[in-house]
């Protein structure tokens, strides 16, 4: 899950469709804008050569957005914070509907089973009953005929 807040780090990003291309004497490349998350320039975007923070790092720094005004700078780390906040809300209710779903997949497991043994025994049920009724047939014909020969 992506977090949200300040650090020194940044991202790429790969559409720069709508911006002039921007490249820097190190690389042929085109560069992709970078989102600045610093508390200084909190999702600010800009290009910056792939050396950037290394040695070799040509120089080239552009920055994409203008600056933030002191009350952007101020609410934008609630905001983040707040997303935050429902992301890991969101993604703990994701989790508990996963789980739900695999209880629920097993008690139609447990339900599906359940419904065959009952049909089973109503089978032998009815069985039970045909041959009940044989019983009782036959020996009420044994007494018939027991009792026609006195």
């Amino acid at each position: 899950m992506r977090r949200h807040g300040f650090s020194s780090s940044s991202s790429s990003s790969s559409w720069t469709n709508n911006f002039p291309v921007q490249k820097c004497r190190c690389s042929e490349e085109e560069l992709p804008f970078k989102t600045s998350w610093t508390k200084n320039n909190p999702g600010r975007r800009y290009w910056a050569c792939p050396n950037y923070g290394t040695r070799e790092f040509c120089g080239f720094y552009k920055w994409l957005d203008s600056e933030m005004c002191a009350r952007s700078k101020q609410i934008i780390p609630g905001l983040l914070s707040k997303l935050n906040n429902l992301e890991d809300e969101l993604n703990d209710f994701m989790i508990r509907e996963r789980k739900l779903e695999a209880e629920l997949r097993e008690a139609n497991s447990k339900r599906i089973t359940m419904e065959k043994q009952l049909d089973v025994l109503k089978n032998e049920k009815k069985n039970f009953i045909v041959k009940l009724g044989v019983f009782f047939l036959v020996v009420v014909v044994v007494f018939y005929v027991l009792n026609s020969q006195n």
